[in-house]
């Protein structure tokens, strides 16, 4: 069976880093993030894409996973609501907290990453 791995933590957490490490193992990697791209196939953030691309970024996990191929999900998850479709998909499932400190990617303002921080609910 099918293995999932959801990484969660605040944007410069170490998300994205372990889940290629894991992508280089076995996993299929897959973030709501991929889909956040402009017409240059960039990253670009646009709160109106965010529905739309964890939308996505679920609906790829099902699919890989009913293909039988292991999936590591990184997503910051700070809310367990955001959670719990994955939880319900009924694969095995390991949920990661990571807490690095380090400069974030996607240039996010450090104030609205602590923010993330405080608003972050324990599984």
């Amino acid at each position: 069976m099918s293995e999932l791995v959801l990484l969660r933590g605040a944007p410069g957490s170490g998300k994205s880093t372990f889940a290629a490490v894991l992508a280089r193992q076995r996993f299929a990697h897959i973030e709501a993030d991929h889909w956040m791209v402009n017409d240059r196939y960039e990253y670009e953030f646009n709160p109106n894409l965010l529905k739309y691309c964890h939308a996505q970024c679920l609906e790829r996990a099902k699919v890989v996973l009913a293909r039988g191929r292991d999936v590591v999900v990184a997503n910051t998850f700070t809310r367990l609501w955001e959670l719990e479709p994955y939880l319900q998909l009924g694969f095995r499932t390991t949920v990661l907290k990571l807490e690095g400190t380090f400069p974030n990617v996607h240039g996010v303002p450090q104030e609205k990453v602590q923010s993330m921080r405080d608003r972050y609910e324990p599984h």
